[in-house]
């Protein structure tokens, strides 16, 4: 519910389509990882990372553009 990712898995044609459009408009994906936060049910934040990782490996082999983040996953910047 809510938009939540766990409906459509990574691997899936509607993400597909999605890969396609980003790569035929050329779309630049930068996989931000801080956003999600542990508040929801135990082990969701590592579903939720797996999900993006291989969202993001696949959109990489169709082709598309991949922004190098600077996420630290909440790590303090000396």
């Amino acid at each position: 519910g809510k938009g939540d990712f766990a409906g459509i898995p990574a691997a899936s044609p509607a993400m597909d389509r999605v890969i396609a459009a980003m790569q035929r408009h050329g779309t630049v994906l930068d996989p931000t990882l801080l956003v999600f936060q542990d508040d929801s049910a135990p082990g969701s934040v590592p579903a939720r990372l797996a999900w993006a990782a291989e969202f993001t490996r696949r959109a990489h082999a169709a082709g598309v553009t991949i922004a190098a983040g600077s996420d630290d996953l909440g790590q303090a910047l000396a």
